[in-house]
């Protein structure tokens, strides 16, 4: 478990740099197309990979912040929060996944065959489906029958789910270490920089005409 904690924590700011930058570019696409300036389809395209990878940072950090605290947690309630945030994050990045495959697997290659068997692998390890009927009952809503919500609580294995945690932190790593990849390309080609000061000199003609 502590290689991919220690890579994040490695990669902390630049991770952190990579969000603000998807979010800043997010608002000045939004504040273009209000002035009716039509994005083109590769922009679009290349925002949506942003979108994507900024969202895998997310997961990676909620995963590292599991990690660096379960262990640290002896109240029963303290570890059943980590515990079902796993069976969530879990559930909810598989679902991204399914949703963004095209982009995230755009290419066919050995390293994306690699990854999407071993995405087969875990479904069939663990149950996809079972963890999202966990997530549901435990994660997802507060039930009215608070019975239904502790028994399945008590059931749950916490070593077994660990388990599960330290194979998908693992499997989320190498999904990261390639599709991230897109977005430093993304952010050191000329595609933004050249799109953003076409767009801002249009901005200037539309302010000189009014």
């Amino acid at each position: 478990m502590q290689q991919p904690i220690t890579d994040f924590e490695k990669h902390f700011e630049i991770y952190t740099q990579c969000i603000d930058i998807t979010i800043d570019w997010n608002e000045k696409i939004k504040e273009y197309e209000a002035f009716k300036i039509e994005t083109p389809q590769n922009i679009k395209d290349s925002i949506k990979r942003l979108n994507i990878n900024s969202n895998f940072l997310i997961i990676t950090s909620e995963l590292a912040t599991i990690g660096m605290s379960f262990n640290n947690s002896d109240s029963f309630l303290y570890k059943m929060f980590y515990i079902k945030s796993i069976y969530r994050i879990v559930y909810e990045t598989f679902n991204f996944i399914n949703d963004n495959g095209q982009f995230i697997f755009s290419e066919e290659n050995e390293k994306t065959i690699e990854i999407k068997q071993k995405l087969k692998q875990f479904r069939r390890k663990y149950n996809i489906k079972e963890i999202g009927e966990i997530r549901n009952k435990i994660a997802a809503h507060y039930t009215e029958d608070f019975s239904v919500q502790i028994s399945i609580m008590l059931k749950i294995d916490f070593e077994s789910t660990m388990q599960m945690y330290f194979d998908f932190f693992q499997l989320k790593f190498e999904i990261s270490n390639f599709v991230i990849l897109d977005f430093y390309t993304a952010t050191e080609n000329n595609e933004f920089k050249e799109y953003f000061k076409f767009v801002e000199e249009e901005l200037k003609k539309i302010a000189a005409n009014q």
